[in-house]
């Protein structure tokens, strides 16, 4: 039995305009932490939200750019997002009536409109925090009530949520120099930082009332986490609607260790050298080296994020992904949703995986109505062995060090090496300050 779909049509400040009436064909698309874009030869159709509708000129005049449009199915907002509209094209074909035909964005795309608009060195674009709190930050910055220029302030229009609070998992400190970048790429530097560090964490702008937005994070899941045992879902070959699992294990490009090159030339740049001793450990020949061109970062901190970055995206391929659709007993909205964590049997392993990808087609015919929907999911592929998380500078603490050289330790200045980690100095280091070196710590000086 096939849902049943309202589109309900705004203004750009959320003012309802009323429903779409007499729709031909609706297709969307979401992938998590991305714009969901197509990458098809045909622009027309890269936009991953289409309407065909019956022409209609009164309609033609409401819609314009950013007009929102929400989505819902059997009484639900589809996917917690409205829809920016940003193409608006007239159809007429041979002997059919004439079609509106309307191309959206989600509204986690707005993150696509704005930099980082701050100078290098600036507290704005380079920060060290709690990836969750340090990209709130940065949105509240560049879109919301923090930012600089009154002008950039859409805060009326777009929110962010509070900083987590209370017992729940920590997410990794991290590291980012980011002046003058894209808001959405360093969203996802972000999230590829933390996900280096041993977490999950997804972001994405939902709708809480039809003109106002929110701009929220999620560790671990972004839908419902399906993989513990109160409410585990576990796919195999077997389940309903999975037309294809498959598993692969690649070690072609994988890496293990990184030189994260800073600023400086020859035996005065900074580097950061971090390495995974395990899969270093898997046969002679597997310490399969890369040198990182990170000479943006301004310190160790930044140079530490670029490289756990790099380490976990040369971790080897192992690869989970399955073909899901939406079948009765095993439906959509249902038993599984976008954003879901589950679990995936396959190759005798148990292994979890997320609803990263999901596509809704509904053509309405006179023979009624043909709805299709079609989920992909990835496997999470955390590191085995995650880079020790960055902790920010205290009064006792300036940094801690995992590997890492430094020119020189700056006259009245302190630094101590925190227990169980190393300082790893290349050449000539200059202490006209304190060193001291915390229980179990290491100084390592190679010439």
């Amino acid at each position: 039995m096939s849902s049943n779909y309202t589109l309900w049509l705004y203004s750009a400040w959320g003012t309802v305009r009323g429903v779409l009436p007499e729709v031909l064909h609706l297709r969307y698309r979401r992938v998590v932490n991305q714009t969901g874009h197509y990458r098809a030869d045909n622009v027309a159709n890269r936009l991953p939200c289409r309407i065909l509708v019956r022409y209609c000129a009164a309609l033609l005049r409401l819609l314009e750019a950013d007009s929102r449009i929400e989505i819902w199915r059997d009484g639900r907002l589809e996917m917690e997002t409205c829809w920016l509209v940003q193409r608006v094209r007239v159809l007429h074909q041979a002997g059919s009536p004439a079609m509106i035909e309307i191309g959206a964005v989600p509204a986690l795309s707005l993150l696509a409109r704005r930099i980082v608009a701050y100078a290098v060195g600036s507290p704005q674009a380079e920060r060290i925090a709690p990836a969750d709190v340090l990209l709130k930050a940065l949105v509240r910055e560049n879109w919301g009530s923090a930012a600089s220029d009154p002008a950039r302030n859409q805060s009326d229009w777009l929110r962010v949520a509070p900083d987590a609070t209370g017992t729940g998992a920590a997410v990794p400190v991290i590291a980012l120099a980011v002046a003058r970048q894209v808001l959405l790429d360093v969203a996802q530097q972000a999230s590829a930082a933390a996900h280096a560090a041993g977490t999950l964490l997804w972001f994405d702008i939902v709708r809480l009332t039809p003109s106002i937005l929110e701009f929220r994070t999620y560790s671990g899941a972004r839908g419902t986490d399906r993989t513990h045992s109160a409410r585990q879902l576990v796919l195999t070959p077997d389940t309903p609607g999975v037309q294809q699992i498959s598993f692969s294990d690649d070690h072609e490009d994988a890496v293990a260790l990184v030189y994260a090159a800073g600023q400086g030339a020859e035996r005065t740049r900074q580097i950061v050298t971090l390495g995974d001793p395990a899969r270093i450990a898997r046969s002679p020949f597997a310490r399969r080296e890369q040198l990182l061109d990170a000479r943006t970062a301004r310190d160790d901190d930044q140079l530490a994020t670029a490289a756990q970055r790099a380490l976990a995206q040369g971790q080897p391929r192992q690869t989970v992904q399955v073909q899901l659709r939406s079948v009765a007993g095993f439906a959509y909205g249902r038993e599984w949703a976008w954003g879901d964590r589950v679990l995936v049997a396959v190759a005798g392993q148990v292994i979890p995986a997320t609803i990263t990808t999901v596509e809704v087609q509904v053509t309405y015919t006179g023979a009624g109505v043909d709805e299709q929907i079609i989920a992909l999911l990835h496997a999470d592929a955390l590191p085995l062995e995650p880079a020790r998380p960055i902790t920010p500078a205290t009064d006792e603490t300036e940094i801690t060090f995992q590997q890492i050289q430094r020119g020189a330790v700056p006259s009245a200045s302190q630094i101590t090496i925190p227990a169980h980690a190393h300082l790893l100095v290349y050449g000539r280091y200059l202490v006209a300050g304190r060193l001291e070196l915390e229980a179990a710590a290491q100084l390592v000086v190679l010439n």
